[in-house]
């Protein structure tokens, strides 16, 4: 297990964690993909600029965004690679230029290296970045194709409960091994309720009896299960959490091929089994979750209108983010964010996407105030005054208030020493603190934005940049939305007026930390 003496360490290994987790809360969550993805985005980027599938000024302005994150990490290397790469992304980055390849040989080498360097500074380092050191790793291990619920459980095991004593130095070690292993085949069986034969059936088939036998063969059991038939197939994935996710990619290509070839519908079992796992798998699980948690405070989810407002043609668009094909996520994530924030007269539709980074940033501070104020030390004097206090926003302002009055704030988890951090970092600069949250958050809405002309323009449906970019996107897309549909129902503000209103907050903000729960009233 870590060694609990290096504080630095424990907060970042729970910080860690906290990414892994699969319903890790919008303002905790990771908000870009890891270095390495974001080198082969820039490759893709210049491709598709060579191919007239994307403007050259999507794509440096893409490269001024990489730039001071490679500058930064710990993972890239020495002075030299630095260097490089400095070179590289000042440059045009033409496709297939020397700049291009040396792009790729680095993100080739980040691929091999990456772990094992954040380790060696782990190690030599007493004041590393906790923000930065859990970003960067648990972005790396979640790009190469592992699930966080196997992640989470991994991590968990090591930190928490295998025998023994090790520093963080060591466990990232012990992360590297895992990156460097090479991904298993795995054997699936998927059940059918339904599944049309008219066009035959795929190799593979199994009949009602031959699913039962197959069940039984392997140790699970078959009480409950109905089905007529079933798949039997093997796919290469990190995990088995991960080739679950292969199957489902595999069933929607080929549900989408029975909606248009045929009259009938593609009917999966909810459960999958894979061939020594103790369990079978839920198939139908939801992995990137944009939440809208207004529509049930306000009692909205089952008043529909007979005719469509504005916000409930976002919700529709927003819905396959939540289940849906990959590419249908994306390009219905960003036509939401275009619907409700694109205004007439704006040079470039990608300003939608600036609006809703906006009103995020200024959703951020409440949020983190308002986990704060849930984990508080109970025995602690705030603690016991927040928790005679029932309203969420209240609570907020309380924690708010002990911010700025300096006065001492106990929490009940490591983790949340770090958000109070923060905070405490924003409170001091709300100006500069809150323009580096919304930078951020501009930059991922930017990336759905570009990974959706990839697909609508060049037809790059699928692939680990796309899921990388769903994964990421979708919580903060939620989150705005939630904010606006709020403002909607509470108001019947205009999602541009809400956009206006956080503009004029952003700008005219002081230090003192009270006001930042109260940025988007």
């Amino acid at each position: 297990m870590l060694d609990v003496n290096n504080i630095t360490g424990v907060r970042i290994a729970m910080r860690m964690l906290e990414f892994f987790y699969r319903d890790v809360p919008w303002n905790r969550s990771l908000w870009s993909p890891g270095l390495r993805v974001q080198i082969l985005e820039l490759l893709e980027s210049s491709e598709a600029v060579q191919a007239g599938a994307l403007h050259l000024a999507a794509l440096q302005h893409f490269c001024g965004v990489v730039l001071p994150v490679a500058a930064n990490d710990q993972g890239v290397g020495d002075s030299r690679a630095k260097a490089v790469v400095n070179s590289a992304l000042k440059g045009k980055l033409i496709y297939r230029s020397a700049d291009y390849y040396s792009m790729e040989m680095l993100a080739q080498d980040l691929g091999q290296n990456y772990l094992a360097r954040w380790s060696r500074h782990l190690q030599s380092t007493t004041t590393p970045s906790v923000e930065r050191a859990a970003r960067s790793i648990a972005a790396h291990l979640l790009d190469l194709g592992f699930d966080s619920d196997f992640l989470h459980q991994w991590w968990t095991y090591r930190i928490l409960h295998e025998g023994g004593t090790k520093g963080l130095a060591e466990l990232i070690d012990e992360a590297h091994a895992l990156a460097q292993a090479q991904p298993k085949e795995w054997d699936v069986l998927v059940a059918f309720e339904a599944l049309p034969t008219r066009g035959g059936v795929p190799e593979g088939w199994l009949d009602s009896r031959s699913v039962r036998a197959w069940l039984e063969s392997n140790g699970f059991s078959v009480e409950g299960v109905r089905q007529n038939g079933g798949l039997e197939m093997s796919v290469t994935a990190r995990d088995p959490y991960a080739a679950v996710s292969v199957v489902r990619e595999r069933l929607d290509a080929v549900s989408a091929r029975i909606a248009l070839g045929l009259t009938g519908r593609l009917r999966p079992y909810n459960r999958i089994w894979i061939r020594n796992q103790p369990r079978p798998f839920d198939l139908f699980r939801i992995r990137h979750r944009a939440e809208i948690h207004s529509l049930r405070k306000e009692h909205q989810l089952y008043s529909i209108a007979e005719e469509s407002s504005l916000l409930d043609s976002a919700i529709a668009l927003l819905q396959p983010v939540n289940g849906g094909n990959l590419s249908a996520a994306i390009s219905g994530a960003w036509a939401a964010i275009e619907a409700l924030l694109h205004s007439p007269g704006d040079g470039d539709r990608v300003t939608a996407g600036d609006r809703l980074a906006t009103i995020v940033a200024c959703s951020f501070p409440r949020a983190e105030l308002t986990a704060i104020s849930h984990n508080l030390d109970a025995t602690s004097p705030l603690g016991a005054k927040v928790a005679a206090i029932n309203e969420n926003k209240a609570k907020a302002r309380e924690v708010a208030a002990a911010i700025q009055n300096c006065d001492p704030i106990q929490t009940s988890r490591p983790i949340d020493e770090a958000s109070l951090e923060r905070i405490r970092r924003i409170a001091a600069s709300p100006s500069n603190g809150l323009n580096d949250v919304e930078g951020h958050l501009a930059a991922a809405f930017r990336r759905l934005y570009r990974s959706r002309n990839l697909i609508l323009h060049w037809g790059r449906v699928g692939g680990d940049l796309r899921h990388a970019c769903l994964r990421t996107t979708a919580p903060l897309v939620g989150a705005g939305m939630d904010r606006i549909a709020h403002s909607w129902l509470i108001e019947g503000l205009h999602p541009l007026g809400l956009a206006s209103r956080a503009r004029a907050s952003l700008s005219s903000i002081k230090p003192g930390s009270a006001n930042l729960v109260d940025l988007l009233e």
